[in-house]
């Protein structure tokens, strides 16, 4: 498929816009949905394109949560042109951001322009979309089927400072933000495990990490986790500010890797928590 990448300005080929890697021996679940820097070629021409396009992007979440052998699922496509962290059928139980289709744009003045697509572009988006949840259903069973019950992360960035169309406008955030359906969306002793992990590393480096503000958990942590299964999902953000320049997007890959490790330490530490529960 030809694609255009947004960050290099170049035309590119690649066979697969959504990325699934599945490991027999995983502990867990990484799903990563708006890192994605492709523009398929055939909605191409429907874009306004500018750097502004970015801002809405999850830049380097593909690097800082690749978790040696452990399950992913990572979405190549800019979640601009299609957001798989949005529900086909619009709720409106859900957060008001939320309450947007997978092919609504962000809305905002400082963001790109999308026009409407038509049915052949809007059937090859939605399969993409199928695509990426089928592979999180799929995974998450072999997760229960291996170890009894099943640990999911959704992983995330956001901007230093919150956006015009976000529920924070241009309020400044946490260097990490965990976001758990105020901790209905995994056991609490998982999410104890993790948060107070994260909590005392960030601390190291003179990161602070929040609970469910102003995120609570998206689409995905609410659609997925269900307990009684003993599916426990969690929603992480993590501040662009902390490793990346925010203005010209280059990456900080020093911080890069002391967030990754940050991750697999607290997500090793909930999933040995969840083995003593579920035993």
């Amino acid at each position: 498929m030809n694609v255009f990448n947004l960050l290099s300005k170049k035309n590119l080929q690649t066979i697969n816009l959504i990325n699934v890697t599945v490991f027999n021996n995983s502990k867990y679940l990484l799903s990563i949905p708006h890192s994605g820097l492709l523009i398929p070629n055939f909605v191409y021409q429907n874009i306004k394109i500018g750097s502004e396009i970015l801002t809405g992007t999850d830049l380097y979440t593909n690097q800082i949560y690749l978790l040696p052998n452990n399950s992913r699922i990572i979405s190549k496509i800019n979640p601009n042109i299609l957001n798989l962290g949005r529900d086909k059928k619009i709720d409106k139980k859900l957060p008001k951001h939320l309450q947007t289709s997978p092919l609504t744009p962000y809305k905002d003045e400082e963001l790109t322009i999308i026009k409407r697509y038509d049915d052949d572009q809007k059937i090859r988006l939605l399969n993409l979309y199928d695509q990426y949840h089928n592979s999180i259903k799929e995974a998450l069973d072999l997760l229960l089927n291996k170890h009894g019950f099943a640990l999911m992360l959704d992983g995330h960035s956001l901007a230093s400072k919150g956006l015009s169309y976000s529920p924070d406008p241009y309020k400044k955030r946490a260097s990490f933000i965990l976001g758990t359906l105020d901790d209905t969306s995994a056991e609490p002793e998982i999410i104890k495990a993790f948060y107070s992990i994260l909590k005392r590393d960030a601390e190291k480096y003179g990161w602070d990490v929040v609970k469910n503000n102003p995120y609570k958990g998206g689409y995905i942590t609410i659609h997925y986790h269900n307990l009684e299964r003993k599916i426990n999902v969690m929603q992480l953000e993590v501040n662009k500010s902390i490793y990346m320049n925010e203005k010209t997007f280059e990456p900080y890959p020093d911080k890069i890797k002391i967030i990754n490790k940050l991750i697999k330490h607290a997500l090793d530490e909930a999933y040995k928590t969840a083995k003593k529960i579920y035993e």
